[in-house]
């Protein structure tokens, strides 16, 4: 007898712990996938999201879009907002570009929010890492319940478990503390301003630092970017290609206008492509995307891409750089933009 209302007790205590995970997980939101809640220095800023694919997905489903940028962590550095005056005062703008991401997310996206919404114009940003089989291979895999406006996997994963509690709290923390939020999920900016107040403290030798502490660390050390011995073969990437081929295809059908940009980086990260030996890629991805009229080159070397100064770590641009490309792809008359970037790739 003793023992079933000890296993009864139990069972009440272990239900009222996953009642209050449930619950804190949902109300804090940490993900910002619900927004049922969404209060200044409660759990507003999101510091903690784990899933950038997932995060940007809801919030651009509540931004109720009509032009969508599209790519990855580059082109998440163009504010939506400098956008506005080359589009009618009523068009949202949502920037859906996510860190990391390959050509096959970027069409899963570019899909659901087509047949789901009004999508007028896509300003697409391409780097050639996206294109890497192993960025793709992930996406290629996973069922996203969620293209299909079925999100249990979401939300199970989202709603239970000590990771994401714990992530819960650490987003309720940090807004307690007003600490600042990098990215804006209304619009889908990624703000890099803690980065440019460092850069302006630490100088030229700062930046300098940290864009080689990118290059060692990051970029030429994951897999899915630049540590790949497949990817040193050009032909390893023609099934992403192909993707890229329905992407275009698809915006043709649906008669979306179409701002295709290859996005600048730091002239050192271009050199070393060539020297670790995927300079054969690189050409051959440049050659197939020729075939398609209006892309506009700002990689390679020229003006900006061989001046630090306009990155804010050698793979991403800063926000000044970032108008610059807007004002090139808009045919902006602005004499300050050097002739040698952005180029119609040919």
């Amino acid at each position: 007898m003793k023992s079933r209302i000890w296993i009864k007790k139990l069972l009440i205590y272990l239900t009222s712990i996953l009642i209050f995970i449930f619950s804190f997980n949902f109300i804090v939101d940490p993900y910002g996938v619900f927004n049922i809640v969404n209060i200044e220095g409660f759990n507003k800023n999101k510091n903690y999201i784990s899933n950038d694919a997932r995060t940007k997905f809801y919030n651009a489903k509540r931004a109720n879009p009509n032009v969508l940028l599209i790519g990855t962590s580059r082109t998440e550095h163009i504010n939506p907002k400098d956008l506005a005056k080359y589009f009618p005062e009523d068009t949202n703008i949502y920037n859906l570009a996510i860190k990391g991401s390959g050509v096959t997310l970027h069409k899963k996206n570019i899909e659901y929010f087509i047949k789901n919404y009004d999508i007028d114009t896509i300003i697409y940003g391409l780097d050639l890492f996206s294109f890497n089989s192993l960025a793709n291979r992930f996406d290629e895999e996973l069922k996203y319940t969620r293209y299909n406006d079925y999100y249990i996997e979401d939300y199970v994963d989202i709603l239970f478990g000590a990771k994401q509690f714990s992530r819960a709290f650490r987003t309720l923390k940090s807004n307690l503390k007003k600490d600042p939020t990098t990215i804006d999920l209304n619009t889908g900016w990624f703000d890099e301003v803690e980065m440019t107040e460092k850069i302006k403290k630490g100088g030229l030798e700062f930046l300098k630092k940290h864009t080689e502490d990118t290059i060692v660390n990051n970029i030429f050390t994951k897999s899915i970017m630049y540590n790949s011995s497949e990817f040193k073969s050009k032909n390893s990437i023609d099934k992403t290609l192909d993707t890229f081929d329905g992407i275009y295809s698809l915006c043709k059908t649906n008669n979306i206008k179409l701002h295709i940009f290859i996005s600048p980086i730091y002239s050192r990260i271009t050199k070393l492509i060539f020297q670790k030996g995927y300079g054969e890629t690189y050409k051959y991805w440049k050659k197939r995307l020729s075939k398609y009229p209006g892309i506009i080159d700002f990689s390679g070397y020229n003006s900006i891409t061989n001046n630090i100064e306009n990155f804010v770590d050698g793979s991403h641009y800063n926000d000044n750089t970032s108008k610059i490309i807007i004002e090139r792809l808009f045919n902006e008359k602005n004499n300050t933009i050097p002739s040698d970037f952005g180029i119609v790739l040919k």
